[in-house]
């Protein structure tokens, strides 16, 4: 909290992390590389884990954007098919965070672009 974050060692050492825990592993890195509210403010977020599913309703997502690595797991292409046709993934590569970020608003576009939503 505060931008306060445990060495992601310390952290690796304590919990078994996968490709599911790439947000909070680039969240550590955030608080670790110093960043101030003015100019960062995705170091302040928050994630909440719940133990309970939330629901997605069809009627509420127009697609889904998700890292290619996630569509190795089996059930995952299935399960998403089941709420939307549009599936768009982008490859975790060590990239730059600008390059990350237009990867997965490219990928929001041909979502878009699929069903036919001008913006």
């Amino acid at each position: 909290m505060d931008r306060k974050s445990v060495d992601e060692e310390r952290i690796k050492d304590e919990h078994v992390l996968d490709m599911s825990h790439a947000e909070i592993l680039a969240l550590g890195k955030l608080y670790r590389e110093g960043s101030t509210r003015n100019y960062d403010d995705r170091a302040a977020a928050i994630e909440v884990q719940v133990g309970e599913d939330i629901p997605l309703r069809k009627e509420d997502l127009l697609g889904v954007v998700i890292p290619e690595e996630y569509m190795r797991t089996e059930g995952v292409r299935e399960s998403l098919l089941k709420l939307t046709k549009y599936i768009e993934t982008y490859r975790l590569l060590p990239l730059s965070l600008s390059q990350h970020y237009s990867s997965i608003y490219d990928a929001v576009e041909r979502i878009y672009k699929r069903a036919g939503v001008n913006i």
